[in-house]
């Protein structure tokens, strides 16, 4: 928890650095306190990791980098370890800016592909563990077959991707992507040629049969700000 004058210096902050030659100064003033216990809790909380860094916000369209994408993988035939790895290479690029591993969306397996699997439903679990909701956790079935009352049943797999679609289910949305990056570019040849650099070094962590990733390019941008945590 934090007193109302940290927070008051949080609030100030969390709007910007002030633009003038001693900022933590114009914090002070605000907050009521010294400079020095605006430094003072800036550095503590910086070394317990509540702060990661101070750095300039740039507007990457204005400094010439006009096309961005979003780039999702298909990860569900990789170990959990593995799966971390390429996440780890991925974020090295310069280019990247931000980099996510996260759940897919498997729809519940039906009594249809039960049947088919020859799968009996002895009030055995009925969802891919994480379900719908959440997807598979890492560790657990983020691969092609789901174990289930002792059978290895299969899970759908995604489309060859022409576009950007993909395989639905029809009782569920099935989205299959586990890791994401958001890539910057100054024009769409620079894009398709990041992107295959990208994939090339995937690919010789994980083997060529890494799929392709999905491709969402920015059409058009509504809001990007900085999460105000404080009011």
């Amino acid at each position: 928890m934090f007193s109302k004058q940290e927070l008051a210096i949080l609030k100030s902050l969390q709007e910007g650095i002030p633009l003038c030659a001693r900022p933590f100064a114009a914090v002070a003033e605000e907050a009521g306190c010294s400079e020095a216990r605006v430094l003072s809790l800036l550095q503590r909380l910086q070394q317990e990791g509540v702060i990661r860094r101070f750095g300039a916000l740039l507007n990457h369209r204005l400094a010439g980098f006009e096309r961005n994408a979003l780039l999702a993988w298909d990860l569900r035939e990789k170990e959990a370890g593995l799966q971390l790895e390429l996440g780890r290479l991925v974020s090295e690029f310069e280019s990247v800016s931000h980099c996510y591993l996260r759940s897919p969306v498997i729809p519940p397996l039906t009594p249809q592909v039960m049947a088919e699997a020859g799968v009996q439903d002895d009030n055995h679990e009925t969802h891919i563990p994480g379900g719908a909701a959440g997807g598979a956790p890492l560790g657990e079935s983020t691969g092609r077959l789901c174990p289930l009352a002792g059978k290895a049943v299969p899970l759908p797999e995604a489309e060859d991707r022409k576009g950007n679609d993909t395989k639905g289910d029809e009782e569920g949305v099935f989205w299959p992507y586990q890791l994401y990056a958001m890539l910057h570019a100054p024009d769409e040849a620079a894009l398709a040629l990041r992107i295959n650099e990208i994939q090339k070094v995937l690919q010789a962590a994980a083997g060529k049969d890494l799929k392709k990733p999905l491709v969402l390019r920015t059409l058009h941008e509504y809001k990007k700000t900085a999460m105000l945590y404080f009011r």
